[in-house]
């Protein structure tokens, strides 16, 4: 799916904008705080029904306006399609509305969905920005977060599944602070909370099973460093559990169809209900479930050592967008699907060999790019160029 044009109409620093893009290479250039960064957050809302930089939406409106819109026109195989939001301030709350081809989204789930039936519908956005290194060093719920966003991207089906995982939670929890104690009550919510704790544990093992198959590929591509990249999967429920990344990437693509999925799932239920069972007394002193997957990390590593501690910059930002070529692949395979790239800040941190490697990659590949940058790269040889300037779009090449 090609996003033909966009129409944005106050958001952020956007005042209003009509742009035609190129269905190659999309290249916005000017100064920072311009809104290059806006439009790409534009592009990605609606691939995602979320933004990449925020998840106050109130943000998203221009100072002084109650209302923003974001649409565009969407096309694949000479088939057209619409997707559009508008975000209305009201009552000091923000309502968000969302349209795909004049009917009305009624769930993240049910849009993310419609891009898997027979006719493609929407599309999904892969953004890479300079906030991304929250992934390395921000907080282990960046990470999480991260995971299950691009988890349910390709499986929507396991939004589903986190929603169960968080609402056995907050009932566990509930009762864990109650001064009226059921031990009876306690053990049903565990039960409940085991079944989905595994349940989500699975797919984010299943999802770096692949990824660390896939991962020095991109690193080598990047900066020359195949092999050194890897994923690991972080627990305090189950020492153990590190070690399976590998086991689940020797089984192959098809976990969820094949050989292997109920010995695995039954294999973390285990686990974490032996965990819970060694936690109980500490957790009811604490008033609240000290281990599960809400409270599980994953890292990235480069040669053996965990970036977070001792990552260059230069390093981090090749593993980043190996990770991030890495989610394209993952998800090309599992939806048979083309994303389109958000690439924010082309030059960020990078150094020369970097950049030349990234700008070979973009002129090599077939999928819908749109690149941000303070200034022209001197390779460009396709696409649409636009300048950006205090929130306005013109077109210097390509059109």
């Amino acid at each position: 799916m090609l996003v033909q044009s966009a129409q944005v109409t106050g958001f952020r620093n956007i005042r209003s904008a009509h742009l035609e893009f190129d269905p190659s290479l999309n290249f916005f250039f000017g100064l920072n705080g311009q809104g290059k960064t806006s439009l790409l957050e534009a592009i990605s809302y609606l691939g995602e029904l979320s933004s990449f930089r925020t998840s106050r939406a109130e943000d998203l409106i221009a100072d002084g306006e109650t209302r923003s819109r974001i649409q565009c026109e969407l096309t694949q195989d000479g088939l057209k399609s619409s997707i559009s939001v508008d975000l209305t301030t009201q009552d000091g709350k923000v309502r968000k509305e969302a349209v795909l081809n004049g009917k009305k989204i009624h769930s993240t789930s049910h849009f993310l969905k419609s891009r898997f039936g027979p006719i493609a519908a929407g599309f999904h956005a892969i953004a890479f920005n300079p906030s991304d290194h929250e992934l390395i060093q921000g907080d282990p719920a960046n990470r999480r977060s991260y995971l299950d966003r691009i988890i349910a991207s390709e499986n929507p089906e396991y939004i589903a599944v986190v929603s169960r995982y968080k609402k056995s939670l907050e009932n566990r929890n509930r009762l864990l602070k109650d001064e009226v104690f059921s031990p009876r009550a306690l053990e049903a919510f565990t039960e409940v909370l085991v079944e989905s704790g595994a349940e989500v544990a699975l797919y984010r093992l299943h999802w770096l099973s692949k990824a660390v198959r896939v991962l020095p590929q991109y690193g080598e591509k990047i900066a020359g460093s195949a092999g050194f990249f890897e994923a690991r999967y972080e627990t305090n429920w189950a020492v153990d559990v590190t070690e399976i990344t590998k086991e689940f990437g020797e089984m192959g693509y098809d976990l969820f169809s094949g050989q292997g999925y109920i010995e695995r799932l039954q294999f973390l239920k285990n686990r974490l209900n032996d965990g819970l069972k060694q936690k109980a007394h500490v957790e009811r002193q604490a008033g609240m479930t000290l281990i599960g997957p809400h409270r599980d990390d994953w890292s990235l590593l480069f040669r053996g050592t965990r970036l977070k501690s001792h990552g260059s910059q230069g390093e981090m930002r090749s593993a980043l967008l190996a990770l991030k070529l890495t989610e394209i692949e993952l998800f090309q395979s599992a939806s048979h699907q083309e994303p389109v790239l958000l690439l924010d800040d082309f030059s960020s941190e990078l150094d020369r060999n970097r950049r030349e490697s990234l700008l070979q990659f973009l002129k090599e590949t077939p999928l819908q790019v749109f690149v941000t940058a303070t200034e022209m790269p001197e390779a460009m040889v396709r696409g649409r160029v636009f300048r950006v300037h205090e929130g306005r779009f013109e077109m210097e090449s390509g059109g």
